[in-house]
């Protein structure tokens, strides 16, 4: 459930041992790139999927801001489920 999920830092054994590291902007995908170039192919950007931009975190936005973001995050996950499965 997510209102039990807590953020952690990505260590090299949780990087290594993902078939598919997904990451919602470029600032994050650079970052994981540049601690751990060799996973190159492996991490997606979420909004790629879709339109290419970056998905912001709605941290600050009211409900129409966190429904979007939702409705933007699932709509890419499907595209990626398609293509993880296909």
């Amino acid at each position: 459930l997510v209102e039990h999920h807590r953020s952690v830092w990505l260590s090299r054994a949780m990087a290594t041992a993902a078939t598919v590291l997904v990451v919602f902007d470029e600032t994050t995908r650079r970052a994981v790139l540049d601690r751990y170039p060799d996973l190159g192919g492996r991490v997606v950007k979420l909004g790629d999927l879709l339109d290419g931009a970056d998905i912001a975190d709605p941290v600050d936005g009211d409900t129409m801001v966190f429904a979007a973001t939702y409705a933007t995050i699932a709509a890419a996950v499907a595209k990626l489920e398609r293509a993880l499965s296909g």
